[in-house]
């Protein structure tokens, strides 16, 4: 985990042992999770148990003032995480960010697109799912724009 904002969730949750232990091995991205209902139901509830065995923790001067630590919002990050790489789960299904058929568009390194327009992976396959396009709207908004005038919307 080179990024330093999904090391620092990790951190504040899980701790520096647990982050150590698993800090080599790739984001997961739990915005892009799809499952059945039963397996999705199960994952829901296994992070919601890790939310309250590992809270997140505040730096000091939002205790203090009972404020929102917005650094925290994002902690779901290393629950997933963890419940990936300690195998929490079973039958979970990982792709990769260059490679898989899901974007994670802000760490995506290489953007192209095809001449459909459609964000292709390093494979030159098009992704299914294309997550936090906003995150690099200059590469987007010509593809969204027309996209909409295709669709009349």
């Amino acid at each position: 985990m080179d990024c330093p904002i999904n090391s620092n969730w990790m951190k504040k949750t899980m701790g520096e042992k647990i982050f150590q232990d698993i800090k080599t091995n790739n984001i997961i991205c739990c915005g892009t999770v799809i499952a059945n209902f039963h397996h999705f139901l199960e994952y829901a509830n296994t992070m919601d148990n890790m939310k309250k065995k590992f809270p997140y923790k505040k730096r000091l001067k939002y205790m203090l003032t009972f404020r929102r630590d917005k650094e925290g919002r994002g902690c779901d990050q290393s629950y997933a995480a963890y419940i990936i790489y300690k195998n929490k789960l079973k039958n979970i299904k990982i792709y990769s960010n260059s490679f898989g058929p899901i974007a994670t568009v802000y760490h995506l390194k290489n953007i192209r697109f095809n001449d459909k327009n459609q964000l292709i992976n390093e494979n030159g396959s098009p992704y299914l799912i294309v997550h936090q396009y906003d995150k690099k709207w200059n590469d987007f908004s010509n593809i969204v724009t027309n996209l909409k005038k295709r669709l009349k919307i």
